[in-house]
């Protein structure tokens, strides 16, 4: 912004972009138990259980490869391998239950950032006999997005274990149940019973109305119960995370409406008035706001008997503005001089829309903002009677001198 009267100012958008440095070591989030199981007796390449590791660095700081190390907590070492990618861990070789039931696993996770940093988890492999019937999952959680505006009913995923009971071991020849399903909360939920499971298939469906606004994350635990014996029943758990994704459901909202502001009739063109602002509960794009002065009343700063009478009102904005609004900052200008002998009121409409990814979902408010000028002492008293002198002047030796009245315009009477 320069010095002059009034002064000018240009902006210009800054990007300011941060270099990231390797300061993270890589976090093994999967699987979350340290206790993964495999049925043995099966061929070698069988999954057993899939790494997930997460780094919150950027970039090549961010890659991670796993590997299985060798040392004495290690003892699966050469019996077990890792994809480097993918983190999936499979059997080099077929195990057996009654040779040895429970193996160590050292598994890493490495970044790629110079110098590298390393996490490491020891997991516990458990073999499983073949009359175990434990259900297994491929991996110890999962992640689903849903809409927040989804019907009651919505079938948000399907939860199974990667293994059936074989049918000679089930209970009831006549019966499709192998396994059951059961749900449970892992947090304290403000939507309460907001999804239930089907115990037969481990459907995930939504039970009650979803609102982003009030609950945006569910964290739920699903438990696979194998039923085919009842004298020695077996489950496997996995933990769900159920994102809620928003929707553009929540107009922008005005603290006050009307607004009401006082601005002196001397402040400067160009000047800032105000800063209009409205919030949205909204997220992302649903939420960003953009303003527009939609209209303002009277149109022109110019006293009414100085219009001419066949000018519109559109003519009279477009020939001199008075106000106008930032779109993104929502800044009221003032663009010409105020009189408050002229105008002492102006009443503008202002609204606020959000940028919907979606246009024809985009939602917009409006708020009225009444303008009060305020006077300053910017004129001067005016003699308007007498218009000429209308005293007499008589024989003072007999008379007294007649007065005659002066009035004056403005602010100062004189008598």
């Amino acid at each position: 912004r320069d010095q002059g009267t009034p002064y000018r100012s240009a902006r210009v958008p800054i990007k300011v972009h941060i270099t990231d440095v390797n300061d993270n070591a890589p976090d093994i989030v999967d699987p979350q138990e340290d206790v993964v199981s495999v049925r043995e007796e099966q061929p070698p390449g069988t999954e057993v259980v899939r790494i997930r590791a997460v780094d919150r660095d950027n970039g090549q700081n961010a890659s991670i490869t796993y590997s299985i190390l060798k040392g004495r907590d290690s003892d699966g070492y050469g019996l077990f391998n890792i994809d480097a990618v993918t983190g999936v861990i499979r059997t080099r070789v077929v195990l057996d239950h009654e040779d040895r039931s429970i193996y160590r696993l050292a598994v890493a996770a490495t970044d790629g950032g110079n110098p590298p940093k390393q996490s490491i988890r020891l997991l516990r492999v458990e073999v499983l006999d073949l009359n175990d019937n434990r259900p297994t999952f491929t991996s110890s959680s999962l992640a689903f997005r849903v809409p927040e505006d989804v019907a009651v009913g919505f079938v948000v995923g399907s939860v199974s274990p990667n293994e059936r009971i074989d049918q000679q071991n089930m209970i009831d020849g006549n019966s499709d149940l192998f396994v059951t399903y059961t749900l449970t909360s892992l947090v304290k939920d403000v939507i309460e019973g907001a999804f239930d499971i089907d115990r037969h298939t481990g459907s995930l469906v939504v039970a009650r109305q979803l609102d982003r606004e009030v609950q945006s994350e569910f964290r739920l635990e699903i438990r696979a119960l194998d039923t085919s014996a009842s004298n020695n029943p077996q489950s496997s758990a996995i933990t769900v995370k159920v994102e809620i994704a928003d929707v553009n459901d929540n107009p922008p909202r005005w603290l006050n409406d009307p607004i009401e502001l006082k601005i002196s009739e001397a402040t400067d063109v160009g000047a800032v008035i105000y800063n209009f602002s409205a919030t949205d509960a909204d997220t992302g794009s649903n939420s960003n706001l953009q303003y527009k002065l939609l209209s303002y009343t009277p149109m022109s700063s110019i006293a009414g008997s100085e219009i001419s009478s066949e000018q519109t009102s559109t003519e009279r904005k477009e020939a001199e503005p008075i106000f106008s609004v930032d779109a993104l900052t929502g800044a009221l200008t003032l663009l010409a001089p105020l009189d408050y002998e002229s105008t002492q009121q102006y009443t503008l409409i202002v609204e606020a829309m959000d940028q919907s990814s979606n246009v024809s979902s985009r939602l917009r408010t409006k708020v009225t903002t009444i303008l009060l000028v305020t006077d300053v002492n910017d004129n001067a008293p005016q003699f308007v009677s007498p218009v000429a002198s209308s005293a007499t002047v008589a024989d003072q030796r007999f008379h007294t001198p007649p007065v005659a009245p002066v009035r004056a315009s403005g602010a100062l009477r004189i008598r």
